[in-house]
């Protein structure tokens, strides 16, 4: 006995979603598009046509994309880095490296100042500067 056909507009797929529906046709179309765009006999008035159409499928595709709902992005729950420091005779500074011509510049905010991912990098900072009385100590900030 033969199967009966598909229903017209249908993938002949067992599936329920019409989204997945609407993609199988729109992959044909596009596949089909893709072929007759590559004709021989194709005129000026055929090439401004597929020009046109192949706009249109850019600015929907780019429409769709700007309409699509993603999940947010989690927060990362605090960040670590490691901060140059000078201990004195108050509170610590660290170096934030924004003192115009100068380059050694300090505050007394560890948010502001320069974080580095690695000790090693604080380090090879406080040998080129020749900052004397710092050390590279490892901090960690909590997400807002």
């Amino acid at each position: 006995m033969k199967a009966p056909a598909p229903p017209s507009g249908s993938l002949g797929v067992n599936s329920t979603r019409p989204f997945d529906e609407m993609i199988g046709r729109l992959d044909r179309v596009l596949s089909e598009f893709l072929l007759h765009a590559e004709g021989p006999n194709l005129d000026e008035a055929d090439r401004q046509t597929i020009k046109h159409h192949a706009d249109d499928l850019i600015g929907v595709g780019n429409a769709a994309l700007k309409k699509a709902v993603y999940p947010p992005t989690p927060a990362p729950k605090s960040e670590t880095g490691w901060l140059i420091e000078v201990k004195g005779r108050g509170d610590a500074v660290w170096w934030c490296c924004s003192g115009g011509f100068s380059p050694i510049s300090w505050t007394t905010q560890s948010e502001k100042a320069c974080r580095f991912a690695r000790k090693q990098d604080a380090e090879l900072i406080i040998n080129k500067l020749e900052i004397s009385h710092a050390i590279a100590t490892e901090h960690a900030w909590c997400a807002p």
